[in-house]
């Protein structure tokens, strides 16, 4: 139905925002070594979320995990 569309769109745009902000407040907490070739493939992500992930994966870390540490 159109009313779930809307709602995962809105989801979507909510997970983006997210993403986007914690990539704000965090990437410098990465490693360089994470961050380096995320970056350079960021072009090809279709989305902050992917971009997350990356770093986080090849940190070997989670967001949350960064503020503990």
């Amino acid at each position: 139905s159109q009313a779930q569309r809307l709602n995962a769109y809105r989801d979507c745009m909510q997970a983006e925002q997210t993403a986007l902000t914690s990539l704000q407040q965090n990437w410098t907490k990465f490693p360089a070594a994470a961050r380096r070739p995320c970056a350079n493939l960021a072009q090809t992500f279709d989305s902050y979320v992917e971009l997350l992930v990356c770093v986080e994966i090849r940190a070997g870390v989670n967001v949350a995990d960064l503020g503990r540490k």
